[in-house]
């Protein structure tokens, strides 16, 4: 189970385009532009403690003030993608999401230079096997975060024993301590692809395999988000 996981994640991970926004921050924390989240990384507790530091992995400079970074090493925060502002020297965890081994997947742009990053995570719990996909709409604005982020697509499947497992997944379960979650549809997501870049018909293809865990029948689908009202939705 450990290693289809693990695969599944790599899978992922082979498919980063060279970086534009997100920049590992080992490599960009002692430039100018990054002084700011530098000295904050540097003073918080949370980041410098020797005997346990927490390092974040990907650091993103919105401009002069507001900064988002990525934290996978699970440490003395949760893992996902903190908001850092340095008006009010205060950061949080974005949307209060807790998104595990998170990713940078890609970064492209839609017509008139507007600026998409697209975000995966994953995590195991009972046995099932959870990924998600997120998006980063990066909206200039003088007032506030200047970007929204918002869910896109998930799965979840048993990777070990078939799609739906070999338990029974029972929806009239009301026990605190059953380990199974009921699933209707079993989901893999195999790929994806983003097309018509710098364009307004910049739309993401998922490759997704679905089992329904009633009937057993299985089927491979083509899943679309397209723009619409400058937010990716499903066509």
């Amino acid at each position: 189970m450990k290693k289809y996981f693990f695969l599944l994640i790599l899978t992922f991970s082979n498919q980063v385009f060279a970086s534009n926004f997100f920049k590992n921050c080992d490599a960009v924390l002692d430039k100018p532009e990054f002084q700011k989240l530098n000295q904050f990384f540097s003073t918080n507790d949370k980041f410098n403690k020797t005997d346990n530091p927490l390092p974040p992995d990907m650091c993103f400079r919105l401009n002069n003030n507001y900064f988002l970074f990525t934290v996978v090493d699970t440490g003395n925060l949760s893992q996902g993608l903190y908001f850092y502002n340095a008006k009010t020297d205060t950061f949080g965890q974005d949307e209060g999401k807790y998104s595990p081994n998170i990713g940078v997947e890609k970064e492209f742009l839609g017509a008139h230079n507007k600026r998409f990053v697209l975000l995966s995570s994953g995590m195991l719990r009972h046995g099932d096997s959870y990924n998600w996909f997120t998006i980063l709409n990066l909206t200039p604005t003088k007032t506030g975060k200047p970007y929204i982020h918002y869910n896109l697509i998930d799965s979840v499947q048993n990777g070990g024993s078939g799609m739906c497992g070999d338990e029974p997944h029972d929806r009239s379960k009301n026990d605190n301590n059953s380990l199974y979650i009921y699933m209707e549809i079993a989901s893999y997501i195999h790929s994806y692809k983003v097309s018509n870049e710098g364009r307004d018909a910049v739309n993401i293809v998922f490759d997704v395999d679905e089992q329904n865990c009633k009937t057993m029948a299985h089927k491979n689908i083509k899943k679309t988000y397209c723009l619409k009202n400058d937010r990716f939705v499903e066509k």
